[in-house]
């Protein structure tokens, strides 16, 4: 069942189509790469509209989204999920779908609450820049010029170098996430969790300032840190007050008491459990402590564009910041963001399209939830998907894809990457499957005529231990890398791709075992004459 609600949207500017750029042809090429050892993930195209969107234009994609997302939905074991669409910088479409829980549960309708995850950290940098509007802090200052709670654990003369623009570009030198696991329920405050508690150690530099990109949640605990010693208030009443208020975002919080004492759409885990928000450890509030709506959070990305209703900025920041915070700072890199965007901008990830316009992106992933957001801020168009189940990748990308091409907006990289590698993923389950059947009926066929030794008897020793450690090696990399990615960005597959090559790894250690005997040539086997 969808529940929807659409407004008229303005005309929008006109759409050039794109084609691949040469970078994303490498990137492709590396993905091919991963592909042929089993990792993965997917993606789908529908039809685009013509230049310049009306009315009957966004009837006939949100008709393709009634249609198709529903059925993604019930192929992946996601329960419920919620929609917001953004043309010319106005939201003119917000729907739910699905059920709050895959037993019960209640209609997902546009005003349903979701966690963000880390599609908190754009807001945050919003919350950032305010203060360098107001002249609080620079972007080019040390985070040790205004903060006294935590000092970085570095040598005096390094600490100069993690700066607040660094923080937000994610390239200060902090590591993805900390270490051990967290004991609380409500998020400690931001200096007890980098100097380590409930559970976590203290956070460590992961390497020098400045070296480059490293995505690090512990940043924004610094930045988060910052806004709340140079406002004097607590992060999430900062935003409240002086971001989320002025956006319309009523139904959005950045508090986690309040979040729990509202009604958060339950999540569910890759294997469908259900897990409940109060139940989770609190998430870091600047880092990924948003929870939010599918139409709040358009409105954001609506603000965040030049066009519609409201300038850049919605009064919040100038245009020119607002702006500023999707300049491209420094080129992803690691696994899985090197994939993912071109660059990391401020709080957000961005793509160079083809004829130079940016695609703005961020995602989102916490505990039994998963949600995704892109921006072409020129054009002023959005998208928004929340769901409550970790098992929603594939259709994620799907969506985007079908709404870029719906759009003419050109290929965002993810989107590419997703594509290329369920195409991988896929010829590599069929690739694993026929090598199995085939090997295992000349086994068989080979058995039967006798041309096979006893597990003792003679053989290429060589040739028996390559077909051993080959098949070991395989399945040592599908437990200790493709597993896992593969399980999470298309679970739907999993169970196929795991069943073929451990068949093909059982075959090839049969083979290994059983020899195949050695001809010999029939002048050999002749009796000798008699003497």
């Amino acid at each position: 069942m969808t529940h929807a609600t659409p407004t008229t949207p303005a005309d929008a500017a006109p759409r050039a189509a794109r084609r691949h750029r040469d970078l994303r042809i490498l990137r492709v090429a590396l993905v091919a790469l991963l592909a042929a050892t089993a990792m993965g993930a997917g993606a789908s195209q529908a039809a685009g509209a013509a230049e310049g969107s009306d009315e009957a234009e966004v009837a006939a994609f949100v008709a393709e989204v009634e249609a198709s997302l529903p059925e993604q939905m019930a192929r992946d074991g996601v329960p419920g999920a919620a929609v917001a669409l953004v043309v010319d910088g106005a939201v003119v479409w917000e729907a739910g779908f699905g059920r709050t829980e895959l037993e019960g549960g209640r209609p997902v309708t546009p005003r349903t609450r979701f966690p963000a995850a880390s599609m908190s950290k754009p807001l945050a940098a919003w919350a950032v820049a305010r203060l360098v509007e107001d002249g609080e802090v620079a972007l080019d200052d040390p985070l040790t010029a205004h903060v006294d709670r935590w000092v970085p654990p570095l040598p005096p003369e390094q600490r100069a170098h993690v700066t607040v623009e660094r923080l937000l570009a994610h390239t200060a030198g902090l590591p993805w996430r900390y270490e051990g696991e967290p004991d609380w329920t409500a998020p400690p405050p931001p200096d007890r969790r980098l100097a380590g508690t409930g559970g976590t150690e203290a956070v460590r530099f992961a390497q020098a300032p400045g070296e480059g990109f490293r995505y690090a949640n512990p940043g924004f605990d610094a930045l988060e840190l910052l806004v709340e010693e140079r406002s004097g208030r607590p992060f999430p009443a900062f935003m409240a007050e002086e971001v989320l208020a002025p956006l319309d975002m009523g139904d959005s919080t950045f508090d986690w008491h309040e979040a729990a004492d509202k009604d958060v759409v339950p999540g569910h885990t890759l294997e469908g459990s259900l897990v409940r928000f109060v139940d989770e450890p609190g998430p870091s509030p600047a880092a990924a402590g948003l929870v939010t709506t599918a139409a709040d959070y358009a409105r954001f990305l609506a603000a965040s564009t030049g066009r519609g209703p409201t300038a850049a900025g919605a009064g919040v920041l100038t245009p020119e910041t607002a702006a500023g915070l999707h300049t491209p700072r420094t080129p992803t890199a690691g696994l899985p963001h090197v994939l993912m965007a071109d660059h990391a901008a401020l709080g957000h990830f961005v793509d160079t399209l083809e004829d130079g316009r940016r695609g703005i992106g961020h995602g989102g992933e916490q505990g039994g939830w998963l949600a995704g957001s892109y921006l072409v801020p020129e054009t002023g168009d959005g998208f928004v998907l929340l769901m409550n189940s970790r098992r929603g990748y594939r259709l994620m990308f799907e969506q985007l894809a079908s709404w870029t091409a719906w759009g003419q907006l050109g290929e965002p990289t993810m989107s590419a990457t997703f594509s290329t590698v369920l195409t991988g993923v896929q010829v590599a389950t069929a690739a694993t499957a026929t090598m199995a059947l085939a090997l295992a009926l000349r086994l068989g066929a080979d058995l039967r005529a006798g041309r096979r030794l006893r597990p003792r008897g003679a053989g290429r020793w060589t040739a028996r231990l390559g077909d051993a450690a080959f098949a070991l090696a395989l399945l040592a990399l599908w437990w200790a890398l493709a597993r896992g990615i593969v399980v999470t960005f298309l679970p739907g597959l999993a169970g196929w791709l795991a069943a073929s090559l451990h068949a093909l790894v059982g075959v090839l250690l049969l083979a290994a075992l059983l020899p195949r005997r050695t001809r010999i040539p029939a002048a050999a086997r002749e009796e000798p004459p008699a003497a």
